[in-house]
């Protein structure tokens, strides 16, 4: 009686935990997941070089109602159209420095917080990344450290509730605070060809203006002090 009541305890036993075995099942979730996004930011790339200028023109022509190639993409994928572009242009920027003993999310901390840096800059801080078996908070860390000893200027602003709210929303779908979003995205928005133009075109409307400012101020100065612009 004693040997049965053993058989059916054995069997109606939980099985053991092996944490060896579950952190090893989580290592190739990660692995998976790194290879998915690399993947899906080829599809993406893939479709929007054609399909975007196709929806401009059937937009042009009347399809107000056609969805932008983004949204679509985010009908298809699931994911939202923000997450989508920020996965788009992760792949662009580092696809040509990627390296697999790093993660996705390495990559995308990197060109993110470095959007300016060179492909030999970027290899050289996955290469430190890998090394030293960085996680990607470590990593972010050290860049951050890095930019800190530079000089900058740190300022504060004011935003209504709703657009606070708004930015709030934004920055959860991409895993980060606010503040990191507003200045990854002003960045990127600097750094945008477009706005590019504009500075330089603003540049050259402040060289004029300084110019006119000291052609009158020499006008005046000469009408006061007939001679003193000379030297006299």
């Amino acid at each position: 009686m004693q040997e049965r009541e053993e058989i059916i305890s054995d069997a109606t036993a939980e099985p053991q935990f092996d944490d060896a075995e579950y952190w090893k099942e989580g290592e190739g979730l990660r692995d998976r997941e790194t290879k998915t996004k690399w993947d899906l930011g080829a599809w993406l790339i893939k479709g929007a070089d054609v399909l975007e200028e196709r929806i401009a023109i059937e937009k042009q022509f009347g399809g107000k109602s056609v969805p932008s190639f983004y949204v679509r993409a985010s009908e298809t994928i699931g994911l939202a159209p923000g997450t989508l572009r920020d996965i788009a242009s992760t792949y662009t920027r580092a696809v040509s420095v990627r390296t697999d003993a790093c993660t996705w999310s390495h990559h995308r901390v990197l060109v993110n917080a470095l959007p300016k840096a060179s492909d030999r800059e970027l290899k050289k801080w996955l290469d430190k990344a890998a090394a030293e078996q960085m996680t990607v908070a470590a990593l972010q860390e050290a860049i951050g450290s890095r930019q800190k000893s530079k000089s900058g200027i740190t300022f504060k602003i004011t935003l209504a509730k709703d657009i606070l709210d708004a930015l709030a929303d934004l920055a959860y779908e991409e895993d980060i605070d606010v503040p990191t979003f507003i200045g990854r995205h002003l960045a990127e928005y600097v750094a945008s060809d477009g706005v590019q133009l504009e500075r330089d075109f603003a540049r050259s409307n402040k060289k004029a203006r300084l110019l006119a400012k000291q052609q009158k101020n020499g006008r005046r100065l000469q009408r006061s002090h007939p001679g003193k612009h000379l030297g006299n």
